[in-house]
């Protein structure tokens, strides 16, 4: 995902407001004189009266930062919806820089994770059965009726989404919402549950309070959402086809594409052979330069996919020659970006036209197709998506990924404080001990020439934006 952002128009009348960390929705159209405001603040109908259900309306006093605007918007009507703020971190307003702002307090709050393993038995909690459970329960979701359950180890059950009326009928959408270590924490959701998302929906469909620990790892949003139509303006499809066909050309003559193949090449001889690349929040496609990287994201996953294909070629793996399997998840996708990242990969593959397929799908299903075959390919994906736990959760048992290419982690076995901005826990660090071995500096002597970071980039084209300067590699221990 671009620059740790959600990118996309979600419901009317909503104001789709962006952030650093998350993008939410207030229920009036707005003027915003800030980037800073609550995280994950995100619901598709908000009772502005300030009655029971209204689980936000502690939070009034944070939006002074909002102009309210009696604008409205028709469905389907794209220029409604806020175009998001750069993600440079060149501009900070005041209350960013304000420590004691709860937005910005709550990704410091420490936690005892050790101690709270320890307490929960070590036991892994995003488990094959509990992702099976999630895409079951989408059936009784679409039936708009009813609810869905988790039941902890301890035997107690959590509703974790409600057919709640009047909302439900003008829903449109799921997105599952899951829990990191650090939000399951009693302490963590006592100080700063409110400012949760995941939490507050929690509340509100369980009918419980702060006082309550809730131990569900995860929730179900629906919502109406509001879909683009730039697939259907032919001249709108052609200025992203144009663009990003530029931009492939670019990379092709580049030296971070070559050294991003040599990479996968060595890291291919010391590991499981690659079956399949997942991509998990790889973002939707923009043209706006504060968002194009998206693009060049995408890019070099096909790349990385004809480039092992290439290789397993070249070395005779008769048992790898199948073609390898891109899946693509990410919540924001609209229909111009299937239609785009289709035309890219066959155009990318040339005349190697079988060395993979593309296919796009939904929450969890990209987690359940995960097996040690598979390449693990994310980006700025935003600290409340806890895929790293998710993974080692999986497998606990042993074995995992073949490999990552992933946001930066320090992973410490002997770590027992962690905050909601870490985005491994104890049983990531240890999980990542034993099974891999990282690549030694990373992809930081990665650059793009001045051309393509121009394009790319435009006026604000810089060295230090490339987006593989701040990811690892993993490559699972054979």
């Amino acid at each position: 995902m671009d620059i740790d952002s959600n990118k996309g128009h979600y419901t009317a009348p909503s104001l789709v407001i962006y952030s650093k960390t998350a993008s939410y929705i207030i229920p009036k159209f707005a003027t915003i004189s800030t980037k800073s405001i609550i995280t994950n603040l995100r619901m598709s109908s908000i009772n502005p009266s300030g009655d029971k259900m209204n689980p936000f309306a502690n939070l009034a006093s944070t939006l002074e930062d909002l102009e309210i605007g009696g604008t409205s918007a028709e469905e389907g009507d794209s220029s409604a919806s806020q175009t998001p703020p750069s993600n440079d971190g060149d501009e900070q307003s005041e209350s960013e820089d304000d420590p004691e702002r709860p937005e910005n307090m709550l990704f410091e709050h420490p936690v005892d994770l050790v101690t709270y393993e320890e307490q929960k038995g070590s036991t892994p909690i995003f488990s094959r059965a509990l992702l099976e459970q999630i895409w079951q329960d989408r059936k009784t979701i679409e039936e708009r009726k009813g609810q869905t359950t988790y039941t902890g180890t301890d035997g107690t059950v959590f509703k974790t989404w409600e057919a709640i009326m009047p909302d439900i009928l003008q829903a449109n959408y799921r997105q599952v919402h899951y829990l990191p270590r650090v939000v399951l924490h009693p302490d963590f959701q006592k100080t700063y549950g409110q400012f949760r998302l995941s939490l507050q929906l929690l509340r509100r469909y369980n009918g419980v309070g702060a006082e309550t620990h809730i131990t569900a790892p995860y929730t179900v949003e629906t919502y109406r959402r509001i879909y683009e139509n730039e697939h259907k303006s032919i001249d709108t499809m052609d200025a992203y086809r144009n663009a990003i066909k530029k931009t492939s050309n670019l990379w092709n003559k580049s030296s971070a594409r070559n050294l991003l193949r040599q990479n996968i090449i060595d890291a291919s001889t010391r590991s499981a052979p690659i079956k399949k690349i997942i991509c998990f929040g790889l973002g939707c496609l923009s043209l706006d330069p504060r968002w194009y990287t998206s693009a060049l994201q995408h890019i070099a996953v096909f790349d990385i996919a004809q480039t092992l294909h290439e290789e397993y070629e070249r070395a005779g793996r008769g048992d790898v020659m199948k073609p390898i399997e891109i899946i693509l998840q990410d919540p924001m996708y609209e229909e111009k970006d299937r239609q785009t990242l289709h035309r890219l990969h066959k155009y990318r593959l040339g005349a190697e036209k079988m060395s993979s397929t593309l296919r796009f799908v939904s929450d969890p299903e990209g987690l359940l197709a995960i097996d040690e075959h598979t390449l693990i390919v994310t980006a700025f994906l935003p600290v409340e998506v806890p895929l790293m736990q998710i993974l080692a959760d999986l497998f606990a048992a042993g074995g995992g990924p073949a490999m990552m290419i992933c946001d930066r982690m320090k992973p410490d076995t002997e770590k027992t404080e962690y905050t909601l901005r870490d985005r491994d826990a104890p049983h990531v660090a240890r999980w990542l001990s034993e099974q891999y071995s990282k690549l030694e500096g990373g992809f930081e002597e990665h650059h793009l020439e001045p051309e393509l970071r121009r394009d790319v980039y435009e006026e604000s084209a810089r060295e230090d934006r490339y987006w593989l300067k701040k990811m690892d590699l993993w490559v699972r221990k054979i």
